[in-house]
């Protein structure tokens, strides 16, 4: 595979790692150590923090699929088609053990997207789906590190440039944002 073909291939991994890596920072605002700080103002706005809190992890899962998706663009591939003259057997080998190390979440999250969110399974429901994967949404987030990191040690041997500035985003700090605007209308307000 030509230099212009990896270069396609690792450009739709490193959109959908992004998209991935935005919506679970945005879920961990609304989940993870910052939740008891909005927690009312979720609830009052309960409707909407559930939707935001579904659509956030939805997203993160089907963009996470996108990585490792066998039907398509996949690291797998890139790395079959990595040039030998700049990727020694080792820089493979490394990469594949970031693959081998996250093996039980990326089967997690084959699971739920084709029984839970990208599918309707007949024989599995959406909690059965859930059971079945063993997921523990905390994982994703060395996983998601751990894809960045790879991912830019890849784009560095492979075009001589440096690629974490592509992976930044701002989304959970807007969130953040927004989260305090709501609770100081609420507080002007009552």
């Amino acid at each position: 595979m030509d230099k212009k073909a990896i270069s396609k291939k690792l450009d739709r991994i490193s959109r959908a790692l992004l998209e991935a890596k935005t919506f679970y920072e945005m879920w961990w605002v609304l989940r993870g150590p910052t939740r008891p700080k909005y927690v009312d103002i979720m609830n009052e706005y309960g409707s909407y923090s559930r939707a935001l809190i579904t659509t956030t992890f939805y997203t993160t899962v089907i963009a996470l699929y996108k990585v490792t998706d066998k039907r398509s663009h996949n690291l797998e591939d890139v790395f079959k088609s990595l040039p030998t003259d700049k990727f020694t057997v080792d820089d493979v080998q490394s990469y594949r053990a970031v693959m081998a190390k996250h093996k039980k979440i990326i089967k997690a999250v084959g699971i739920l997207r084709n029984n839970a969110f990208g599918h309707n399974s007949v024989s599995l429901d959406y909690d059965a789906a859930f059971t079945k994967a063993g997921f523990v949404p905390n994982e994703c987030k060395e996983y998601i590190a751990d894809l960045v990191t790879m991912i830019c040690a890849i784009y560095s041997k492979h075009e001589n440039l440096v690629h974490e500035a592509f992976f930044k985003s701002k989304a959970a700090d807007e969130l953040e944002s927004v989260f305090q605007e709501l609770m100081n209308h609420a507080a002007k307000a009552g």
